[in-house]
């Protein structure tokens, strides 16, 4: 990751519930700091980490073009901090790779077949 040369530029204006600031160009709208990397740097052509992590910053050097996984792996949600803690979101560790390549959680999966079961076993 580059090292940040500076402090955060924050964005003043209107911002989303989540933090990070919207701009209004024409009829559309845009998330203010792709719009000031795009200026600057150039236009990203995947998402945009915030290095600083302040949503409302909008200094490129605290942006890094990164690919859609990478820039959620990073992140702190509780799925994403126990994938990267090799457990699921209950705490399970038991994992199995499903023909489509997903990674699943095998007590999860066994769980939620056994509520389908016992659903269809009352309906009938």
């Amino acid at each position: 990751m580059p090292a940040q040369t500076s402090c955060c530029w924050e964005w003043t204006a209107y911002r989303e519930p989540k933090g990070y600031g919207v701009i209004g160009l024409g009829v559309e709208t845009y998330k203010a700091h792709r719009v000031a990397y795009a200026a600057l740097i150039g236009d990203p052509t995947t998402d945009l980490d915030h290095l600083c992590r302040n949503p409302a910053c909008v200094n490129p050097d605290h942006l890094q073009p990164v690919t859609n996984r990478e820039n959620l792996m990073r992140g702190f949600h509780r799925s994403i901090v126990a994938v990267r803690h090799g457990m699921c979101q209950r705490g399970h560790t038991e994992f199995y790779v499903s023909p489509t390549g997903k990674r699943n959680c095998r007590a999860c999966t066994n769980a939620s077949h056994r509520r389908l079961y016992q659903d269809r076993k009352a309906s009938a």
